[in-house]
């Protein structure tokens, strides 16, 4: 082999490599974007989780304390 095909083929393999890397780096990029958007998502559910769990407390404080503001009386039955 002589040093032209030795350095054609060598020129060969690194622009392979480089077109290699090329996409692995549009794959990451890619992949950070997602993982972005994904933590959006999760924050805003998080804020949802928060409002529903609030709204249940409040619900259940409410029934401990009686119906439509009036408390329970005990009834004589006799």
């Amino acid at each position: 082999m002589t040093v032209k095909e030795h350095l054609s083929k060598h020129d060969e393999h690194l622009s392979k490599h480089d077109r290699e890397i090329a996409a692995i780096r549009k794959l990451i990029l890619v992949g950070m974007k997602m993982i972005n958007r994904n933590q959006e998502q999760i924050n805003r559910l998080t804020i949802e989780v928060r409002a529903v769990t609030a709204g249940v407390r409040e619900l259940t404080n409410s029934l401990k304390r009686g119906v439509n503001g009036h408390s329970k009386r005990k009834i004589d039955l006799q």
